[in-house]
């Protein structure tokens, strides 16, 4: 599962169309759907039905969708991290500010 299998099921879920996802997205509606018929063959489950021409979110379809947002919010908070440290020009070298017999995760700057 990648984070752009992600972000194109959140475009899905939240549009319950493919086309319109597919737009926003800026890919073609053949991509957004094999993205989705790709996440759903690797896990053995179906995310949406299917429903005339729009979609609608299966029960699991459902309760993925509340952890895929939840998980490109962190890859989105982690992304601006890495940006901060670069804009701040701030670049940690492990053995010379980690204290000793710490774990250098805690001498990271917040």
């Amino acid at each position: 599962m990648t984070l752009q299998q992600l972000r194109v099921f959140v475009a899905v879920a939240e549009r319950q169309h493919l086309t319109q996802a597919a737009e926003a997205l800026h890919l073609a509606q053949s991509a957004v759907s094999a993205s989705v018929a790709a996440l759903e063959a690797q896990h053995g489950i179906r995310l949406f039905d299917r429903v005339g021409r729009g979609i609608q979110l299966t029960a699991a379809g459902a309760a993925f969708f509340i952890e895929a947002r939840a998980v490109l919010e962190r890859a989105e908070q982690a992304s601006r991290v890495l940006t901060r440290c670069h804009h701040n020009h701030k670049v940690l070298s492990i053995t010379d500010e980690a204290p000793p017999n710490e774990p250098v995760s805690r001498s990271l700057p917040r």
